[in-house]
């Protein structure tokens, strides 16, 4: 089951085989398109991503959006304090 609000919502489902021949669909995610006028947060110690997630996409599951507006944190649980993360 997929949330209509989760990243592979609308996303294309292939099928692919594992090393072992079994047959496992996936699903590609939709990217969020880049905006052209944003804000900045900066990030502070003891931020959390769901926590933004909340305060941002007023879900805090959907805390995956902000991170697909920075893909220079490939970890969100690594994000250094003083960071400028693109909210919108």
């Amino acid at each position: 089951v997929i949330r209509l609000d989760s990243r592979y919502a609308g996303g294309e489902v292939v099928y692919v085989r594992d090393h072992t021949g079994t047959v496992i669909p996936t699903v590609f995610r939709t990217v969020i398109p880049q905006v052209t006028a944003y804000s900045v947060y900066k990030w502070r110690d003891g931020d959390r991503a769901d926590m933004l997630g909340k305060r941002v996409e007023d879900k805090a599951h959907l805390w995956w959006r902000i991170f697909d507006r920075n893909r220079e944190y490939i970890d969100p649980l690594a994000v250094p304090a003083g960071a400028g993360v693109v909210i919108r």
